[in-house]
């Protein structure tokens, strides 16, 4: 599962605060001591509607009628990661959790650090054990302050991780994880994926052999240099999250203009610093786009002539290939990195190109007995087109094909009407008791086989293993 901080205590000055306005008040308050370790803070909400990877026993998060005892909030502080997640209770009731593996032994450090500011600016009594004696912090460093033990734990959990990844390869599994998200899955990178960028199977074996030389997937492994740390954020972006191409909006320009300015100060504070000197001058090159980014000029043909000496070298970005994403419900589909996803007003999901769309929505069906709806039923009971001219106009159906849990059909119609006429490809797929809506948009009669494969590429979310499901 990694390693990380489960924390709970009790908060004397808040005792008779309500639990909301306590979790709103830690929410505002930590981005206030962090420092330039700030990504943003969501809460606080009830506690039964959260996706928290250490659940509690029901009896922690009770109930009086209908009213939640628990308010949960999150804060980020660094990309790639988990967030730290706040949960409080009646009393001065805290919990505050989070995975620290994922960075490194500095991060678990650092956080360590802000939390016993927390601990000193709320009055919080700490319990160094819960009531089923797990340890608050695995490592003990928040409680004794042994930073070897650190270090020494993160290297244990990675050996053993590779491990188990390891084994995972040779049952014959693609696309490995170490500390990655469930979705999106980097399709075109591996074996081994991690934040700092793939890893092949001869790694883990050597990490197997001597866990330090695995140090370097972790972005944060030591206190200092600032240099270094900034530098790895812009990487984590870089590798899982930069889509390689112009900005859509402004979300996208500040997420370029993030990585850009970490390379920025990482560079400043060191010249000798190793760069992703391509990639850099390709991401100025992005920003140059949408404005004209104010850069001095010698760091300009600096950026180009590091370019070019790096330009044969692997590229940086798994978005430069494609992904299985996580559209609707459990259904995931293939499309390429580089899409920009969204949730249009329905809460239907997308995601789309200068020239192409993907959009699916997902519905359960039961019968009166609430059994599942066969699939053949479902697939002969949902009409694609509205009417019947709309489906004579479509061409012939397109079969999903062979498959022993999904069934489906497609057809393809052009669009003349629409104001940028294009193709459509309207498809559906079933599994029992769910069908999977799909409409597929496309301007270039060329990108046919791309929308029927894309089609076909929907399945329920397939269960890929990562080094922490163990």
């Amino acid at each position: 599962m990694g390693i990380g901080l489960d924390l709970t205590g009790i908060a004397r000055s808040r005792r008779d605060t309500d639990p909301e306005e306590f979790c709103q008040e830690l929410c505002e308050w930590l981005p206030t001591v962090s420092g330039d370790f700030f990504e943003g803070a969501h809460g606080p909400r009830c506690g039964h509607d959260h996706d928290h990877s250490h659940d509690h026993d029901g009896d922690e998060c009770g109930t009086s009628g209908d009213e939640c005892l628990q308010v949960l909030g999150t804060v980020q502080f660094f990309p790639s990661t988990e967030p730290l997640y706040i949960e409080t209770g009646p009393g001065g009731l805290l919990r505050l959790s989070t995975k620290t593996s994922i960075l490194g032994p500095g991060y678990h450090r650092w956080l360590c650090q802000i939390l016993g500011q927390l601990g000193e600016e709320f009055d919080v009594e700490w319990k160094q054990f819960d009531e089923d004696g797990n340890p608050g912090d695995e490592t003990g460093y928040f409680f004794y302050k042994d930073s070897a033990r650190v270090e020494h734990e993160m290297l244990v959990w990675l050996k053993s991780a590779c491990e188990a990844l390891l084994e995972y390869e040779r049952r014959g599994y693609e696309g490995l994880g170490l500390s990655m998200p469930v979705s999106p899955q980097f399709l075109d990178f591996g074996p081994v994926l991690t934040v700092m960028g793939p890893r092949s199977t001869e790694w883990l074996s050597q990490v197997i052999t001597s866990p330090e030389r695995g140090k370097d997937i972790f972005p944060w492994w030591d206190d200092e240099p600032q240099a270094l740390i900034v530098r790895n954020r812009a990487l984590c972006r870089m590798w899982d999250t930069v889509c390689w191409r112009r900005p859509f909006d402004d979300e996208e320009v500040e997420l370029l203009t993030s990585v850009h300015n970490d390379l920025m100060l990482s560079y400043e504070l060191d010249p000798s610093i190793a760069l992703p000197w391509y990639e850099w001058n390709e991401i100025v090159g992005f920003l140059d786009e949408e404005h004209d980014l104010e850069l001095e000029e010698s760091l300009r043909q600096t950026l180009n002539e590091f370019a070019m000496v790096h330009e044969k070298e692997p590229r940086i970005g798994y978005r430069r290939g494609n992904v299985r994403t996580r559209a609707s419900g459990e259904w995931s589909v293939v499309v390429p990195g580089s899409f920009q996803e969204l949730i249009d007003e329905e809460g239907n999901w997308g995601a789309q190109d200068d020239t192409r769309q993907v959009w699916i929505s997902s519905i359960s069906v039961c019968d009166k007995h609430d059994q599942p709806v066969p699939k053949a039923d479902l697939l002969a009971s949902d009409s694609m087109f509205g009417d019947e001219d709309q489906a004579a106009e479509a061409g012939p159906e397109i079969p999903f094909g062979s498959h022993d849990i999904l069934v489906g059909s497609a057809r393809i119609r052009r669009e003349t009407d629409a104001e940028v006429p294009h193709w459509q490809l309207s498809g559906k797929c079933a599994i029992d008791g769910e069908i999977a809506i799909t409409t597929i948009l496309y301007e270039h009669k060329s990108d046919e086989e791309w929308a029927i494969a894309t089609w076909k590429s929907l399945q329920v979310q397939p269960d890929v293993p990562d080094s922490d499901d163990d």
